[in-house]
């Protein structure tokens, strides 16, 4: 009993500590041990994209689990989970450096890379109830997504062939 207090505290420590407003379970399929567990974590949406943030989680998970193989043909075994972390800045550009708490960029290139701090988003990730593939999806269009080590960080408009491609990459070490 004292250790799950402990834990509950130190969360709440950490969600004030990080400025993230809440952490929710957006698809539960199941115990995280027996799932693969997807952990959404947002960056460049400022307290009032929160809304739009939510809404575009919750239509990529649908999207995976519906139409992404192999996500699609075992979707009773993934979980997503929604890490809502609110940025002092809305979007990022081209150009433009942000400070943005994951640290998103767009490269110079034509179309432009997004990248951001992996590191600083497994941090966050660390609240959900367990972390098996990580999506920093960013408040952006017009750039490539990127993919990698675990991870796959996304711009906010949708599910494309370019996504499965980082996904193979960040999920199954897949190369080019």
């Amino acid at each position: 009993q004292r250790a799950r207090e402990a834990a509950a505290r130190e969360k709440e420590r950490l969600l004030k500590e990080f400025s993230v407003t809440g952490v929710e379970t957006i698809v539960d399929a199941g115990d995280s041990a027996r799932r693969l567990d997807v952990v959404i974590v947002g960056d460049a949406w400022a307290a009032e994209d929160m809304d739009d943030y939510r809404s575009a989680c919750g239509k990529m998970a649908r999207q995976i689990v519906e139409k992404v193989p192999p996500f699609c043909y075992y979707s009773e075994f993934v979980n997503f989970h929604r890490v809502d972390l609110v940025s002092p800045v809305s979007g990022v550009e081209a150009g433009k450096p942000e400070r943005t708490p994951l640290g998103s960029a767009l490269s110079e290139n034509k179309p432009p890379i997004l990248t951001s701090n992996f590191g600083a988003a497994v941090r966050y990730a660390r609240l959900a109830r367990d972390c098996d593939l990580l999506v920093v999806l960013v408040n952006t269009t017009g750039a490539r997504s990127t993919g990698g080590r675990g991870g796959v960080t996304l711009v906010k408009t949708g599910i494309d062939l370019t996504v499965v491609h980082e996904f193979g990459h960040a999920f199954a070490g897949l190369a080019d």
